[in-house]
C-alpha cells in the first residue's frame, strides 16, 4: 500500500481510522552512501568550516592526520597532519572560522593529553595552542557568547578552564560540583552553560559573567554518553545514555526548562542509544542516529529517528545503510547532515576495563575492523515507516 504525501501532512492507516501527522522539515529525508574516508577513525571529531566543507580529524587509526570533505563535489582531500595525535578530543569552530582540536587519547591505551592545536582551513596549516591546565578526554567543549571556549571534565575530572584564542591562554575556573565524563555541556540562549550527567545524575551551570558554577535540578538516573541539543523555545532535550550503575543503554528521554529549573519526561525514543549523535535541524526537529543499544552498550544501531518538540512525538526512518556508534553528525549549510561512523571493534566487543595492556598489533586490528562508513542524511523523497501503524510511506 502506497499513500503520498500531499503539502505537509501525510496520511496513515492505524486501526482501521485515519490520522492526520504534520510531516516535520527535519523528518522529510533519507540516507545515501557518499564519498568514503580514506581511513577509519573511530572516535573521531569533525567541524563545519566556514567555506561549508567538513573537516574530519584524528581517531585512533590515524590520529594525527584529518581530511575535508566538499559537499558540492563530493570528494574527500586530504588536509595537513595535526601536530600532535588525538582521539576522543572536541573540535571547536571559533568565532574566526578557525578550529580549536584539543585533548584527547593517541591510542586506546595511552593516558589522556594536555595538547590542543588551531587549523586555518584558509591556509591548510596547523598551529600549536598553549597547553590545557589538565589533561583530557571525554570532555565537553563549549563555544561561549564573548568567543572563548568552556573546556569540563575529563575521567574522574570536575575541573574546568577556558581558552582564548586571541590570547592563547588557558585560564582556570572553580570547578564543578562533580566529576564527569562522556556528560553534556550546552550553550543556553541566555548564555549560561548547562552540564548534565557523566557518570552523575546532577546538573550543573555555569556562568560565564561570574564564572560561577550553580547545581541545579537532578535527572532520575545517574547517565553517561547521552545527547543535548538546545529546542526552540530554549528548553533543553537530553536522551538516551547509559546508566552508570548497570551499564545499560536506555531510550528515556526528558527536556529540561531552565526557567522552572525542573525536568519533564517525554515520550521514549523507539530505540535504545547511548554513544549516539542527535543533530538539530532549522525548525527544531532534532535528528537521533546510530549508537550502542545493549543490554551492556556494545551492540550497535543503524536506525534513525527525529523528535518534533512542536508536537512531541518521535518518528521512525528508514535504517542507515551501516551501523554505527561513536558516531559524528554535521549540519551542512544545505541542510543535510554528514554522519561518519566512529565504531570499532575494541569498542564495539570489549569494556574499557578490558583494553589491551600494550598497542602491539592494535593498529593493525583497528584497521580491519573499524568502519570508514560514510553517510548523509538528505531532504526529500524517502520511504518513512509510520511510527503508529508501522506501514511503509512513500514520500514525494
Amino acid at each position: 500500500m502506497t499513500i503520498r504525501r500531499s503539502n505537509l501532512f501525510l496520511i496513515a492507516l492505524f486501526c482501521g481510522h485515519l490520522i492526520a501527522a504534520s510531516l516535520a522539515f527535519g523528518s522529510n529525508g533519507y540516507w545515501v552512501i557518499p564519498a568514503q574516508m580514506s581511513v577509519s577513525r573511530p572516535f573521531h571529531r569533525t567541524a563545519l568550516l566556514p567555506n561549508g566543507k567538513v573537516l574530519a580529524t584524528g581517531g585512533w587509526v590515524s590520529p594525527d592526520t584529518a581530511e575535508i570533505y566538499d559537499p558540492d563535489t563530493n570528494v574527500w582531500t586530504a588536509a595537513a597532519n595535526m601536530i600532535y595525535s588525538h582521539s576522543e578530543h572536541t573540535a571547536t569552530v571559533l568565532p574566526d572560522g578557525k578550529i580549536l582540536v584539543a585533548g584527547g587519547t593517541p591510542d586506546p591505551v595511552s593516558m589522556p593529553t594536555d595538547k590542543a592545536e588551531v587549523y586555518d582551513w584558509a591556509t591548510n596549516t596547523w598551529t600549536p595552542a598553549a597547553n590545557m591546565n589538565s589533561a583530557r578526554t571525554g570532555h565537553a567543549a563549549t563555544l561561549l557568547s564573548n568567543g572563548t571556549v568552556l573546556v569540563t571534565g575529563s575521567w574522574g575530572d570536575a575541573s574546568a578552564e577556558i581558552y582564548d584564542p586571541t590570547a592563547n591562554t588557558w585560564t582556570a575556573v572553580p570547578n564543578m560540583n562533580t566529576a564527569r565524563d562522556y556528560h553534556t555541556a550546552t550553550r543556553l540562549k541566555n548564555g549560561k552553560v548547562l552540564v548534565v550527567g557523566g557518570r552523575s545524575n546532577t546538573a550543573d551551570l555555569f556562568d560565564p559573567d561570574t564564572k560561577t558554577w550553580t547545581m541545579v535540578a537532578s535527572l532520575d538516573s545517574s547517565l553517561f554518553g547521552h545527547t543535548a541539543a538546545l529546542l526552540p523555545d530554549g528548553k533543553v532535550l537530553v536522551a538516551g545514555g547509559v546508566i552508570t550503575s548497570s551499564g545499560t543503554s536506555i531510550n528515556a528521554a526528558q527536556v529540561y526548562d531552565p526557567a522552572a529549573n525542573t525536568w519533564a519526561a517525554i515520550p521514549d525514543m523507539h530505540s535504545i542509544r547511548s554513544f549516539f549523535t542527535a543533530t538539530p535541524f532549522a525548525d527544531g526537529t532534532v535528528l537521533m542516529s546510530g549508537g550502542f543499544i545493549g543490554p551492556q552498550s556494545f551492540n550497535v544501531a543503524n536506525n534513525s529517528e527525529v523528535y518534533d518538540p512542536a508536537t512531541n512525538t518521535w518518528v521512525n526512518f528508514m535504517d542507515m545503510p551501516d551501523v554505527s556508534s561513536h558516531n559524528t553528525a554535521t549540519l551542512l549549510s544545505n541542510g543535510q547532515v554528514l554522519v561518519i561512523s566512529g565504531k570499532s571493534y575494541w569498542t564495539e566487543l570489549r569494556p574499557p576495563e578490558a583494553a589491551p595492556s600494550s598497542n602491539t598489533g592494535l593498529d593493525q586490528v583497528l584497521a580491519a575492523t573499524s568502519s570508514k562508513e560514510v553517510l548523509l542524511y538528505k531532504l526529500g523523497s524517502t520511504a518513512l515507516k509510520n511510527p503508529l501503524s508501522g506501514i511503509l510511506l512513500l514520500l514525494e
